[in-house]
């Protein structure tokens, strides 16, 4: 009985701790579109895992941004893919991959003189289209 109990809580132990392993945030990339899974506050440094389903993407395109207060992820997931963007849209930091596929994108805003601790975005850019094709956000970044 007692080796019984002792596996089940064993078993209970491992459960949990695998609860609380953090989750890396993924964006997927499919159907002219960017979703999100993963937790809304990040841990700097942190890892963007990507996942771009689409086959015929000539690049695709990820960008953390901050937003003036006024502005929201709606006025963020239709600004026009052209530089420079709106004022009121703050680039951080950008990752660009070729071709359908997983990629994993390091990022540390620690030394980044642009960034004052706000909420982060993600947008996201297919190279041949006018506009981005969505965003997320926003996280809050922790140090």
């Amino acid at each position: 009985m007692q080796r019984l109990l002792m596996r089940m809580f064993i078993v209970a132990f491992i459960i949990s701790l695998s609860a609380c392993s953090p989750v890396e945030p993924t964006i997927t990339y499919a159907e002219n579109n960017c979703t999100f899974e993963g937790p809304a506050k990040i841990s700097m440094p942190f890892k963007i895992n990507w996942v771009i389903e689409d086959s015929a993407v000539d690049g695709a395109i990820l960008q953390l941004v901050t937003l003036d207060t006024d502005k929201t992820v709606q006025d963020l997931a239709v600004i026009p893919a052209a530089d420079p963007p709106p004022d009121w849209v703050h680039k951080l930091s950008y990752a660009i991959e070729f071709g359908k596929g997983n990629y994993e994108e390091s990022f540390d805003l620690s030394n980044n003189a642009s960034y004052k601790g706000e909420p982060i975005y993600i947008v996201c850019f297919y190279a041949d289209q006018e506009n981005a094709i969505g965003a997320v956000g926003p996280f809050e970044v922790k140090p």
